[in-house]
C-alpha cells in the first residue's frame, strides 16, 4: 500500500542568481539579491501532486 509523498526534487549543482522580484514571498527585499548560488529545487510534490516546477 503506502501513502501519496510529500518531496522536493533539489539539483544540488544547478547554479542560480537570487531575484529579489521573482521570489514568491510578500517581502520583496533579501541580502540574497543578485547573488550567485549553487543548488536549486526543480520540483516540489506534495501529497503526491506537483505543486512547484521550475522553469
Amino acid at each position: 500500500a503506502g501513502a501519496p509523498a510529500d518531496l522536493v526534487l533539489f539539483a544540488p549543482g544547478a547554479p542560480v542568481v537570487i531575484d529579489a522580484d521573482a521570489l514568491k514571498s510578500k517581502s520583496k527585499n533579501s541580502p540574497f539579491d543578485g547573488r550567485r548560488l549553487q543548488g536549486k529545487v526543480s520540483g516540489t510534490f506534495v501529497g503526491g501532486r506537483r505543486v512547484y516546477e521550475a522553469r
